[in-house]
């Protein structure tokens, strides 16, 4: 007997016009988090930013920061979007790495929603593992494969390690952006250095991602 595969249905027009009008919802609300930052930001400022009825909001989402999460996770992807294409100018493993670290921390930081989540520990390290973690265990095995690093702890250990890392230095730089700059170079050092990366070179490497960005 010859098993047969089905091909999903097409979402409907009614689940279409509900993708669209939860984006709709998603993008007026982020629009109005770089305008007024997350806490001053009402149910009705994202309604009217995006045209809509006020109680269309509660069809969708709870309160606004129910809605944080679910912009942080489209930011996050398109950050890891944008350092792919960074990272495709080299070819060293390290470097990759150093791209990797440097852009991701600091676009973290300079957006409202993620930034936000910085202080929300446990969601922000849901968020970075399931959008970005794996990419980074990617380019830390084939770092692995090639030489160039030598990993100090089983990649699962250090999937968690870094993960609650990079979020508790994330918690404290919101706290003094300032010095985001020195701690956004110290982590992409501290996360080289942890790999094995010679020390010289590691420091070559952070001054040239603070060039790019």
């Amino acid at each position: 007997m010859t098993e047969t595969t089905t091909t999903p249905a097409a979402p409907n027009r009614q689940s279409r016009r509900k993708q669209k009008t939860r984006m709709k919802l998603l993008e007026a609300a982020n629009q109005v988090f770089l305008e007024k930052g997350i806490e001053n930001t009402t149910v009705t400022d994202i309604t009217e930013t995006a045209d809509m009825a006020y109680g269309t909001f509660y069809n969708y989402f709870k309160s606004v920061s129910d809605v944080v999460p679910v912009v942080a996770e489209e930011i996050l992807r398109k950050c890891q979007q944008e350092i792919k294409t960074l990272q495709e100018q080299y070819d060293d493993p390290a470097m990759k790495i150093a791209v990797s670290i440097h852009a991701l921390f600091k676009g973290v930081m300079s957006d409202p929603a993620t930034n936000w989540l910085t202080q929300k520990p446990n969601i922000m390290v849901e968020e970075l593992a399931r959008v970005a973690t794996d990419d980074a265990i990617e380019d830390m095995r084939k770092g692995v494969e090639s030489g160039s690093f030598r990993l100090p702890a089983g990649a699962l250990t250090l999937k968690t390690f870094c993960t609650w890392a990079f979020t508790g230095v994330m918690h404290e730089a919101s706290k003094d952006p300032e010095q985001l700059q020195q701690y956004t170079q110290d982590m992409t050092l501290l996360y080289l250095r942890i790999l094995g990366v010679d020390d010289q070179k590691a420091q070559e490497m952070v001054k040239v991602c603070a060039e790019l960005n």
